[in-house]
């Protein structure tokens, strides 16, 4: 807990982008940027306003501030994204931020991190003096003004690609929660790359001369929390202070509760909320989320789980507190993404930061927030005022309307009902989750804490034979569900649509421009199996973007070149150093392998033990033979290839021609799959069973 000297809440990222660039105009030590995500093309100035003679994309203007004053050195830091986003982020980041700019700019991928995990916190610290945290990154997408313009001609990608309207919030911090903020940004760096990043040594120029004066503070002097959350990884232990502080929060609210977020599944919120309406006297909830979660992946997956808690807590809701809605804009073909991350409880508790209402955010990604307690009148008007501004923002009222309305009414579900218009207006969001998805949809694909190697090899490997009969092999429909749960995990919360109409014409642009996707796909793969991604879901993306015989050679190069990856970096590594990676698990799997045959390879790739790339692994490590085990491969996993693409050009198929024809189609070939994935299941399981097993030999 650290005395802000300044505080101001940045609502929507037009506001954040102008006060960072001027904070960064008068930096004269230290930029300190930590993110999910940067884009060195976005424009950060897009109103016509002077950045003091500087460049408006990140960029050339972190290039020319630097390069002016030989005092002063930027350091970013951003995740080492999963190879799903590829086509999502900027084309070699290290390039843009690094190799062609000043010395004094430092760019680091930061990939450390458990299995599935991201790095999502949001910090910009200028001179451990002015501090920005939020949801928002310096990132393409991101842009936006309050009044949210249905076809806002600068609401553009740096590609020039239009997207929908975004809502966020970002809070400026002035004083000591910056310092504190500044050391957690060089102990990220310090993991990240062994090295260590100095103090700024303070200008001779006063330090408050940083803060941007075209945006007057909403508080000062308050005491100022930071909340984080890391997952336990190496030698680091787990912090969990951001679940902590949400779930004392509620327990905390007497009267309201209103929350913006992304998401919303965490089971830890949702147990907290639904005590809290059981309560005959608890607090009314009024939670502001986007009418449909975009993206196929995201909102299949996300979407559900977030209707199948709604469903629990309306279900709970006994006294009528609980509000969800959408908030509309004019024209109702657009819609409202709601990508902040923002509490405010009563009007003594205000909270802004990185972390969304899932699962992931309370154990598994690197999250930061800040948090306010009003300690006097003074503050408690100030975080009023922010819920009240949120609320006119949406309402398209003054926020003064809003202080009024609901000090008569005592009611923000009232007041939010009663003010809205036919221009902006808060909408009760009726959410209905697909019955056979509802069913089918593990919770674990939003998990809360990381998943060990062993548990992961729980899921495919056979149990020991001592009582327990082996798992049988799930059914192709269980299969997509599995696929999706793993792309989710992949993804940070945090915001991506990476899998729609738009972004497959991207990717499609991207090779009839004439890249060498004869070079490219295979890398792609290499490198999705290298960190472990599923490359099931890269062979279904391929139909999407090619022709069905395309995507099939496509697909058998690159199942062929990450083999050889994968073999190579277990041959490498050695028995020992991959038997230590799994411990028992990845012994029985080598057990199966230990007698070197073309058929027990070729039935491991039929009905597969182990993760793809840690077959490869053990198969190298155990020495089986490289032709074989390659041959093997190609053989083996040519069923999977053929259905895989067989069920993705359909889908692409019924997804332009949608009908009964069509749908029925991709039934039959899902059914189909599943049976013969049983038949296959039952006739060659005994065969693995035999071929060595049981005979005792490790990796």
């Amino acid at each position: 807990m650290e005395e802000a000297s300044r505080v101001a809440f940045l609502v929507d990222a037009a506001a954040y982008f102008s006060a960072f660039a001027s904070a960064v105009r008068r930096a004269s030590r230290s930029i300190l940027i930590c993110g999910w995500d940067i884009n060195s093309q976005v424009e950060l100035l897009r109103n016509g306003e002077d950045n003091g003679g500087f460049p408006s994309r990140v960029g050339p203007f972190l290039d020319a501030v630097v390069a002016r004053n030989p005092d002063l050195h930027a350091h970013i830091l951003t995740w080492d994204f999963a190879m799903l986003y590829a086509l999502d982020r900027e084309f070699f980041p290290v390039f843009r931020l690094d190799w062609s700019t000043h010395r004094r700019i430092h760019f680091q991928l930061d990939g450390t991190h458990c299995l599935g995990a991201c790095h999502h916190q949001k910090i910009v610290v200028i001179d451990d003096a002015v501090a920005f945290v939020g949801g928002i990154d310096l990132a393409q997408d991101r842009w936006d003004t309050p009044e949210h313009l249905p076809n806002d001609p600068r609401r553009v990608t740096p590609g020039g690609v239009p997207y929908p309207p975004k809502h966020d919030v970002q809070i400026m911090v002035e004083g000591p929660p910056a310092a504190a903020l500044g050391a957690l940004v060089r102990e990220r760096w310090m993991r990240a790359t062994g090295a260590t990043i100095a103090e700024p040594v303070p200008a001779a120029s006063s330090r408050r001369d940083i803060w941007p004066s075209a945006f007057p503070p909403g508080m000062e002097n308050v005491p100022v929390a930071i909340a984080r959350t890391y997952p336990e990884f190496k030698c680091w232990p787990k912090v969990r202070e951001v679940e902590a502080l949400y779930l004392d929060s509620i327990r905390a609210a007497r009267r309201a509760i209103y929350v913006e977020n992304q998401y919303f599944n965490s089971f830890a919120v949702g147990e907290a909320l639904e005590k809290r309406l059981r309560e005959p006297d608890g607090p009314e909830i009024l939670l502001l989320q986007s009418k449909e979660i975009t993206g196929w992946l995201e909102g299949t997956t996300m979407g559900t789980l977030r209707a199948r808690l709604i469903r629990r807590l309306r279900e709970a809701d006994r006294f009528g507190r609980f509000h969800v809605c959408y908030s509309a804009l004019p024209d109702p073909a657009v819609d409202l993404t709601i990508h902040s991350k923002l509490m405010v409880v009563d009007d003594f508790l205000v909270r802004v930061g990185s972390s969304n209402l899932n699962n992931r955010s309370m154990g598994l990604d690197s999250e930061c927030d800040l948090c306010i307690v009003a300690e006097d009148e003074r503050t408690r008007k100030a975080i009023a005022g922010i819920r009240n501004r949120l609320l006119g923002e949406h309402l398209g009222v003054p926020p003064e309307k809003v202080e009024e309305t609901y000090r008569s009414s005592g009611s923000l579900a009232f007041t939010a009902a009663a003010l809205g218009g036919e221009n902006r207006r808060l909408v009760p969001l009726e959410v209905k989750a697909d019955e056979w998805l509802d069913t089918a949809l593990p919770s674990s694909v939003d998990p809360e804490r990381p998943v060990s190697t062993d548990e992961l090899l729980e899921w495919f490997l056979p149990k020991d034979e001592e009582g327990k009969a082996a798992y049988p092999l799930i059914g192709f429909g269980a299969a997509v569900a599995v696929m999706l749960a793993l792309a989710v995990a992949w993804r940070v919360t945090p915001m991506s649509e990476w899998l729609t109409v738009e972004a497959l014409a991207g990717w499609t642009a991207y090779f009839r421009a004439g890249l060498p996707e004869l070079l490219l796909i295979p890398a792609l793969f290499v490198l999705g199996s290298l960190v472990m991604f599923p490359v099931t879901i890269i062979v279904a993306m391929l139909p999407l973007i090619f022709d069905p015989l395309s995507s099939l050679l496509y697909s058998f190069m690159g199942i062929l070149a990450s083999a050889s990856a994968t073999y190579a970096a277990g041959r490498f590594l050695g028995r020992d150093a991959v038997r230590k990676m799994g411990r028992t698990k990845l012994n029985r799997l080598s057990r199966v392998l230990a007698n070197q045959s073309f058929t027990t390879m070729s039935i491991v790739r039929l009905i597969p033990l182990a993760p793809y790339s840690v077959v490869n692994m053990v198969a190298g490590a155990s020495r089986v033979p490289f032709g074989s085990f390659l041959l093997a491969s190609l053989v083996g996993m040519s069923p999977g290839i053929l259905a895989a693409t067989l069920f993705s050009n359909q889908l692409k198929s019924a997804w332009n021609n949608p009908g009964p024809g069509s749908l029925l189609m991709l039934v039959f070939i899902v059914a189909a799959t599943a049976a013969g994935s049983v038949w296959l299941h039952r006739r060659l399981r005994p065969q693995l069973e035999s071929s060595g097993a049981g005979d005792g030999r490790g990796a």
